[in-house]
C-alpha cells in the first residue's frame, strides 16, 4: 500500500488555520510586535565600547556628586534614593546624544504618537548586596491597577554593564501589560523570566510592563541609563526645563521633547503668557464662524 503524500500546505512550520495574521515586512515591525505581544524587545550594539565606558564613568561621577551634596549615601539610603544618579542631562550634555537615539524614537513614536515628553532620564547603579527600591515587582507608572487600549508612557534601559548570572540581570513578565491586576506570586514565580542582555544594549518596555531587578552579588555595581518617555499629560518629578535653565529651548524638537511645552506654571497669567510666547498651534484663519461650518480669518 503507498504511503499518503503529504499535504504541500504542511511541509512549512509557517502555516496556521487563520484568516488574518499579522505581516512584519521590516526588523521595526517585529520589534513593534514583541512590545504589543511580549511588552519588551531588546536591541543590541546600540552603544560602542567607549561610548559604555564614558558613560559608566560619568554615572558614577554623577552618583558621588549627589552623594556629596545631599549629606551621604546613609541619607539617600533613609528615602530609597540610593544607587540611583537623577536627571543625568542636568550634568553632561552627551547623554542628550543617548536618550534621543532615532532607533529608539522610531518605536517611542510608534506607540505614543508624535507628541510625547521625557518623564525622567536616571542612571541606575544597583550596588552589589545592597537591597534596591527596583527589587520588588513593578510597573515604572508605579502603584497604576489598570491597563489603557495605547500605552501611554514606555522605558528605554541602556545596558552599561552587562547583564548576567552574577548580577542577576533583570527579572519579567512577558504579556503583563495587557493586564490590570498584578498576578499570584504562585504565577509570577512559574511564568517569570530571567532577561540577560550586552552591555551597549537598549531594552525598551511598555511602561505597564512588570518587571522587577536582580539581586546583583556580583561584588560590583550593574549600571543602566533609564529614561521614561511619557504622554505629556503625565507630569516630570523634577522638572527637567528648570534644571537646564533653557538649553535647548530654541530647538523645536527638544523644546516639546525635555517639556518646555507642558511645563507647570504658577499662575494663570504666568500659563497664557507661556502659550503667547511659545506658540504651538495657528489658530488665526481656521477659526469657524458659529452657524455656517466655514472658515474665516480673523
Amino acid at each position: 500500500m503507498k504511503a499518503k503524500k503529504n499535504n504541500p500546505i504542511f511541509k512549512s512550520k509557517r502555516s496556521a488555520w487563520v484568516n488574518e495574521r499579522y505581516i512584519a515586512d521590516s526588523e521595526f515591525d517585529l520589534r513593534a510586535e514583541e512590545i504589543k505581544r511580549n511588552g519588551y524587545t531588546v536591541l543590541e550594539d546600540r552603544m560602542n565600547a567607549e561610548n559604555v565606558a564614558y558613560v559608566r564613568d560619568k554615572i558614577d561621577e554623577i552618583y558621588d556628586r549627589q552623594i556629596a551634596d545631599f549629606g551621604g549615601e546613609e541619607a539617600l539610603i533613609e528615602i530609597g534614593e540610593h544607587g540611583l544618579a537623577r536627571n543625568l542631562l542636568e550634568y553632561d550634555d552627551y547623554f542628550l546624544d543617548i536618550i534621543t537615539q532615532e532607533d529608539v524614537l522610531a518605536l517611542i513614536r510608534f506607540f505614543l504618537g508624535e507628541y510625547f515628553s521625557l518623564f525622567q532620564f536616571n542612571g541606575n547603579l544597583n550596588i552589589s548586596e545592597l537591597p534596591a527600591t527596583s527589587t520588588p515587582w513593578h510597573r515604572d507608572i508605579t502603584f497604576r491597577d489598570f491597563t489603557s487600549s495605547r500605552p501611554i508612557s514606555m522605558t528605554a534601559i541602556w545596558v552599561i554593564d552587562e547583564f548576567n548570572e552574577e548580577n542577576d540581570g533583570i527579572t519579567i513578565l512577558p504579556g503583563s501589560q495587557k493586564h490590570e491586576l498584578f498576578p499570584s506570586f504562585e504565577f509570577a514565580e512559574k511564568h517569570q523570566q530571567k532577561l540577560f542582555a550586552k552591555e551597549g544594549s537598549v531594552i525598551i518596555l511598555d511602561g505597564m510592563f512588570f518587571h522587577r531587578s536582580g539581586f546583583n552579588n556580583s561584588g560590583g555595581r550593574r549600571r543602566t541609563c533609564q529614561g521614561m518617555y511619557a504622554l505629556p499629560f503625565m507630569g516630570q518629578q523634577i522638572s527637567i526645563p528648570k534644571t537646564l535653565q533653557d538649553k535647548h529651548r530654541d530647538d523645536p524638537f527638544l523644546r516639546q521633547f525635555l517639556g518646555y511645552n507642558s511645563i507647570q506654571q504658577p499662575s494663570v497669567f504666568d500659563w497664557r503668557k507661556e502659550k503667547l510666547e511659545n506658540k504651538r498651534k495657528k489658530l488665526r484663519g481656521i477659526m469657524l464662524e458659529e452657524g455656517d461650518g466655514e472658515s474665516v480669518n480673523i
